[in-house]
């Protein structure tokens, strides 16, 4: 995919399937335009992938087709934490095909090309080499997301857009702390062998009180002040954990509300394991730096 041509293949073989959504109630400053594209599809009615900040609380947006035709679609579900919406249409043009989730993140290094309309955020897609196949590895957000980087990775749509489909919302997994990542400063501070992990700065009313002590105090280290005291994360379950991004990726695509887990810690410098059960996030949460 190195190539114009190959480029402009792509584009050919997917464009059908973008769209632009529009939010009427919304002024222009606000925002209300994105770009989505066709998750899936029967019988004629479809169901388009967009962002959840593009249709805010809105019940209906309109929605235009690469050869100019409009509908109008009705949101069925949407995540502030993923930054995902799942709106229905029923007259989908029958070139509008569904464009596949990729089942695994792309490599790194490996070329994307990006799938939106005029200057608005879309998704990532990539060819197959072999098979030519087009398959969907991100969708842009306009945020930061707990997942680093600045696409919702395709494994993450795979797991959560068919529930927004069937519930209209995703329940997601929490601990109620507030994490630090373990760096060579943090590791310096805590006196801990080495980094990597993730340090408890502050723990919620719920599964981590009374269970995980988080930092009382701090410790200054080439003049910046580190929390210190706190466990230290550095595996739940089988799956070792060098980062709060991996923390919350595991607990995203690996568990549930209400599911016990295995919490490996360092404590005081030595390794323990703590046995929790999770909590479910709150809506007001959505964005919260908290695991």
């Amino acid at each position: 995919m190195s190539s114009p041509t190959s480029y402009e293949r792509l584009y050919s073989d997917t464009i059908s399937s973008v769209v632009s959504i529009y939010v009427a109630d919304r002024t222009p400053d606000a925002g209300g335009t994105g770009s989505g594209f066709v998750y899936e599809s029967t019988d004629g009615r479809g169901h388009l992938l967009t962002n959840q900040h593009v249709v805010g609380e809105a019940p209906a947006v309109d929605v235009r087709f690469s050869d100019g035709t409009w509908s109008v679609g009705e949101v069925v579900g949407t995540d502030a934490y993923t930054d995902l919406a799942v709106v229905a249409v029923e007259d989908l043009p029958e070139e509008a095909e569904p464009l596949p989730m990729a089942a695994s993140n792309p490599r790194p290094g490996q070329p994307v090309a990006a799938l939106v309309t005029s200057d608005t955020l879309g998704a990532h897609a990539d060819r197959d080499s072999v098979t030519g196949t087009v398959s969907v590895v991100g969708v842009d957000r306009a945020r930061a997301g707990h997942n680093i980087g600045f696409a919702v990775s395709a494994v993450v749509v795979r797991r959560v857009a068919p529930v927004l489909l069937r519930d209209g919302t995703y329940r997601h997994p929490h601990l109620k702390m507030k994490t630090l990542d373990v760096s060579p400063t943090v590791a310096e501070a805590n006196s801990l062998d080495e980094p990597g992990g993730v340090l408890v700065m502050d723990v919620r009313l719920g599964p981590s009180s009374g269970a995980l002590p988080g930092c009382e105090e701090t410790r200054t280290v080439r003049g910046r002040e580190v929390p210190i005291g706190g466990d230290v994360i550095v595996g739940v379950d089988d799956t070792r954990i060098r980062s709060h991004e991996e923390l919350m990726r595991y607990l995203l695509l690996e568990t549930k509300p209400g599911e016990p887990i295995d919490v490996r810690l360092l404590r005081d410098g030595e390794p323990i394991d703590e046995a929790l059960t999770l909590g479910e996030r709150p809506a007001t949460d959505a964005h919260a730096a908290v695991a």
